[in-house]
């Protein structure tokens, strides 16, 4: 395994990594990995243009959403979502190379889903990184408790949604100990 610690879903670290990878492209990756920062560049490109492209399928699927309104072809904008999860799931058990392809059909599958979510919430509630939720449940908490209830409706939608990540995190760690050999 060459990546063992990336992300699939918040993509500011991996703009991060990949721009300091690209300044530092004579020297090698020292985490106990031999590769060279350029090749890792190229992971990090990948991965970046893997999310992109699955929320670009979300555009391409429901050109005009209306907000806050399920559209008809909501449903097979997230089985092609869980096409890609199911890919990546088989690619995870037969790929020998190390290189671990897998990973941007994970990035492209969040990217649906965050296309998705976007477009249905007018760009109000991303799913795939929790630090703008952090922030807004945080803010609409100290609005809530100095009186102001405009955005209790917000401040619900936001903590069910940052307690459903922390719920995945809690029953993934658990996953993968119990399917590791698979």
């Amino acid at each position: 395994v060459i990546w063992d610690k990336q992300s699939t879903s918040g993509f500011t670290g991996v703009y991060t990594t990949s721009a300091l990878s690209l300044a530092d492209a004579n020297e090698r990756i020292n985490d106990g990995v031999d590769v060279d920062n350029m090749q890792y560049f190229g992971f990090q490109c990948i991965m970046i243009l893997s999310f992109i492209a699955g929320s670009c399928i979300s555009g391409l699927l429901n050109p005009r959403p209306t907000p806050w309104r399920i559209a008809p072809m909501y449903a097979p904008t997230f089985f092609i979502g869980a096409i890609f999860m199911t890919g990546a799931a088989i690619l995870v058990s037969v790929e020998q190379d190390g290189y671990n392809h897998f990973y941007f059909l994970v990035a492209a599958a969040n990217g649906v889903q965050n296309g998705i979510s976007s477009m249905y919430s007018a760009n109000l509630i991303r799913t795939t990184h929790l630090t703008g939720t952090s922030t807004d449940i945080g803010l609409f908490l100290g609005q809530r408790l100095r009186g102001n209830k405009k955005n209790t409706w917000k401040l619900r939608i936001l903590t069910g949604l940052a307690i459903s990540f922390w719920t995945g995190g809690l029953i993934s760690f658990y996953a993968v100990r119990v399917f590791t050999k698979h």
